[in-house]
């Protein structure tokens, strides 16, 4: 199986390097940007896609307005009990249930909201920095098998990774999210360096949503991370007191049994010494084919803007350390980054970019938890510290 999977792999990137390279930035916009018109141009509520501070649509459609025969029916939000049933005596709806003025802060725990519009999944491909647009509450347990190349400054060999990520809906539109942490085994090659365990960083922030149309399958949200230097040095984290700010916009959009999900955004540390600065997309696609099995695939891109000073410490197998900087140029090596995982900071990689496959499946048990796996490699010649990647993630949401 092993061996079946690098043939294809040396196949797939030998055929599309070259154009990959040269066009996936491109192509990606496209991409976004027909996502984003998709959404917009979908019938859906005029003028005002915002609603008023219930949460409720100001307009209706035109085909939604009662007939000049017909009664007109009760507004969810003259509905004072959440509890109940109104005044008619028919149970309420879950619009009626979520709309309620009780209802207004922490939806998902005290009203039974659910934000993830019907079959949507959750992207799990690089889950540190792929948001999703949904305004959500849940739990996310992660597990990760990375495998480092061989001609890297890691020599090879791999790292195992436990995360757990968690939302909260705030309101019906404002969530906080917390996107990085968890504990790493990292076990490289390399005879000069040696294995080490230790924690990430925590990276945690809010998300609004500009645009909800569930009724069109469309939502457009931005979101802000801020990822603190709370981890371990000995898996390269932790350095300095620079502060990585993480913004970002999303989009989704489904018809029929296909969905769309992408994002764009940008990283920069308030210390550029210790962090590089860049700009990354995702795009991803996925197709129920049966209720409990929804295969995925995606796309992902980091293109580094500016570089860092490299000064992040690296320990060495006979004892003390050295910054990065000083290991690269004493391995002539080129300059490389941590992929969607880490932010090195390292000299030299301006400009460098790395393109990313995946492909995996969704196994939903139900609306509010999925199984989920993924398999994932470089299709550009530069590959930095990814060589392949397994991800497994549990979705768990109210």
């Amino acid at each position: 199986m092993a061996q079946c999977l690098l043939r294809f792999r040396h196949i797939f990137v030998t055929r599309v390097r070259g154009y990959v390279v040269h066009r996936v930035q491109s192509r990606f916009l496209i991409f976004f940007m027909a996502l984003a018109m998709c959404g917009l141009a979908a019938p859906a509520v005029a003028d005002d896609v915002g609603g008023d501070d219930t949460g409720v649509p100001a307009v209706r459609r035109s085909s939604d307005a009662p007939s000049a025969s017909a009664p007109p029916e009760p507004d969810p939000v003259q509905v004072a009990d959440v509890g109940g049933d109104d005044e008619t005596g028919a149970p309420r709806t879950r619009r009626q249930r979520s709309t309620g003025s009780d209802c207004k802060w922490f939806p998902d725990i005290r009203c039974g909201r659910h934000g993830r519009f019907e079959g949507f999944e959750m992207p799990i491909s690089q889950p540190f920095l792929f948001e999703d647009p949904f305004i959500t509450t849940g739990i996310y347990p992660y597990y990760v098998w990375h495998e480092f190349p061989t001609d890297s400054a890691l020599g090879g060999g791999d790292a195992h990774i436990l995360a757990v990520q968690a939302r909260v809906a705030i309101t019906d539109r404002l969530a906080f999210i917390a996107t990085k942490d968890g504990y790493a085994w990292y076990n490289p090659d390399n005879p000069l360096l040696r294995d080490e365990t230790g924690w990430y960083n925590i990276a945690a922030g809010l998300k609004y949503a500009l645009i909800q149309r569930p009724e069109d399958n469309f939502i457009l949200s931005t979101a802000l991370k801020m990822e603190f230097p709370t981890g371990s040095k000995s898996v390269f984290e932790g350095a300095g007191s620079s502060v990585l700010f993480i913004p970002q916009i999303s989009a989704a959009w489904g018809w029929n049994k296909l969905h769309l999900i992408g994002d764009v955004g940008g990283m920069a540390g308030t210390d550029s010494d210790i962090h590089s600065s860049q700009f990354f997309f995702h795009a991803y696609a996925d197709y129920t084919v049966h209720k409990h099995f929804q295969p995925w695939i995606q796309f992902s891109g980091q293109h580094i803007i500016g570089s860092g000073a490299g000064e992040r410490p690296v320990r060495l197998a006979g004892g003390g350390e050295i910054d990065m900087a000083t290991a690269i140029a004493a391995l002539g090596l080129d300059g490389f980054e941590g992929v969607d995982v880490q932010n090195y900071g390292n000299p030299d990689v301006g400009g460098n970019f790395i393109s990313v496959f995946a492909v995996g499946t969704h196994i939903p048990i139900n609306q509010h938890f999925t199984l989920s796996v993924g398999w994932e490699m470089p299709i550009t010649s530069r590959q930095d510290i990814h060589e392949q990647r397994v991800t497994t993630a549990v979705r768990m949401e109210f």
